[in-house]
């Protein structure tokens, strides 16, 4: 599997899980890093994702707030999904 390959699955699963419902960071990485990956790849997929606006934290950047999928993000999913 290439490295674009498995950040595109891992980006997938962090999708998919935000898709379930907002969750928090902690929860996000412990539900990513069951299927593969380290620490740090899940943290720049995560910020990846919010700087092209697929997912979203529902308070304040500075606060522990659950993170979401938006819907630019529900439609991303959708095409590296299939």
């Amino acid at each position: 599997m290439s490295k674009l390959e498995e950040r595109m699955r891992l980006a997938a699963a962090i999708l998919r899980f935000l898709k379930e419902g907002p969750k928090r960071y902690t929860t996000l990485m412990r539900l990513v890093l069951d299927l593969q990956g380290t620490p740090s790849r899940f943290t720049y997929l995560l910020r990846w994702l919010e700087e092209r606006g697929y997912v979203e934290k529902t308070g304040r950047k500075e606060t522990s707030a659950p993170w979401r999928i938006t819907e630019k993000g529900r439609k991303f999913f959708e095409a590296i999904s299939n």
